[in-house]
């Protein structure tokens, strides 16, 4: 008698939190489904849990499937972790690749080494999938990340107001979603937007939403040139890492980057935590005039992607980053695929 295929269980979305810090690190997990924002959440849960800030640069790929084999891959998840005790790989557009690519992969998993693990997002619970059920259902997890049910929704956006500390009333968040509508994503940023405005622990009522809400989310380029203007680093970079304002798929590290600026870093010399402010506008342009496209990409990856620990002084790297991102908003340079949806163009 032939035995029948394998096949994962789903793990949906509340169920993944609730068990993640008690399960055993697994070899793959697929993140699978509509809803984007939740698995933005669930892979930086997943890489809180499984790698150390301090060596991600050197523990982390991020690998779009549109611009690798399988063989770089299994390559990269082959790679012993540097100074860690844990290697993660990410694959992004895993839906999209051929068959091939995916039987030879799906063929890899079980022999992923004990140390590595394999993060592969799926845009939906499709038929290329499939050939990835049997070794996920021995060695991995299929998390589900469908939208949430309407009645769902109330306590993902109770959550929002509780994550940045603001006081919302029932009609206060029955409001934002009369306002906002249903999206997860969008529902964040607003709140989010609600906080950058009133800041820590204020109440929020309804009229606060009807002025903040949907206001102004054209204008997310010029709130990041502003705080730039001010020097207020700390909002600037608040906003760049907002979970909206992603380019899936830019490459995510400064290793990767360094290169691209390293003339202009390198000219500072010994820094201070206004270097940024001064440095010669002329030459910034120059500079950026030799972009290409996939420059520009990188550079709005690294401040989108990056997370900084010391967000009141950054580092002079982190300086020259923000310096070339708000120039090249400024001049216009960057008419790629624009990773702030909201826009149309950056000028």
């Amino acid at each position: 008698m032939i035995s029948k295929p394998k096949k994962p269980n789903r793990t949906y979305y509340e169920d993944f939190v609730k068990g993640l810090s008690s399960s055993n690190v697994k070899r793959v997990y697929v993140l699978a489904g509509k809803e984007e924002f939740l698995k933005f959440r669930a892979q930086k849960l997943l890489l809180a849990k499984l790698i150390d800030p301090a060596t991600r640069d050197f523990n982390y790929d991020c690998m779009a499937a549109a611009e690798v084999t399988a063989g770089d891959v299994i390559a990269a998840c082959n790679t012993y972790p540097i100074g860690a005790g844990r290697r993660v790989v990410r694959l992004t557009g895993a839906s999209k690749t051929s068959p091939s690519f995916r039987n030879q992969l799906a063929g890899y998993i079980h022999s992923i080494p004990d140390n590595t693990t394999l993060i592969m997002n799926f845009g939906e619970l499709s038929t290329p999938l499939s050939k990835f059920n049997e070794a996920i259902a021995e060695y991995g997890v299929l998390l589900d990340c469908r939208p949430p049910f309407a009645n769902r929704i109330q306590e993902y956006v109770k959550s929002f107001f509780a994550e940045f500390e603001l006081i919302a009333s029932r009609e206060a968040i029955q409001t934002v979603m009369d306002v906002v509508g249903t999206d997860l994503g969008e529902l964040y940023n607003e709140i989010r937007k609600l906080w950058l405005a009133l800041g820590i622990s204020a109440t929020i009522t309804p009229d606060h939403i009807r002025q903040y809400a949907r206001a102004g989310s054209g204008n997310i380029i010029e709130e990041y040139r502003d705080s730039l203007g001010k020097r207020n680093l700390s909002r600037a970079i608040l906003i760049a890492n907002s979970p909206l304002l992603r380019s899936e798929s830019a490459l995510t590290t400064i290793f990767m980057i360094s290169n691209m600026f390293k003339d202009i870093y390198s000219s500072l010399g010994p820094t201070k935590s206004d270097s940024y402010r001064s440095f010669p506008q002329s030459k910034v342009q120059v500079y950026i005039s030799n972009f290409t496209k996939s420059d520009v990409e990188k550079v709005f990856s690294l401040l989108f992607y990056a997370e900084w620990e010391a967000k009141l002084n950054p580092t002079p790297s982190q300086q020259i980053l923000l310096l070339l991102s708000y120039y090249i908003c400024e001049i216009g340079k960057y008419d790629g695929a624009n990773p702030f949806p909201s826009l149309t163009k950056l000028n």
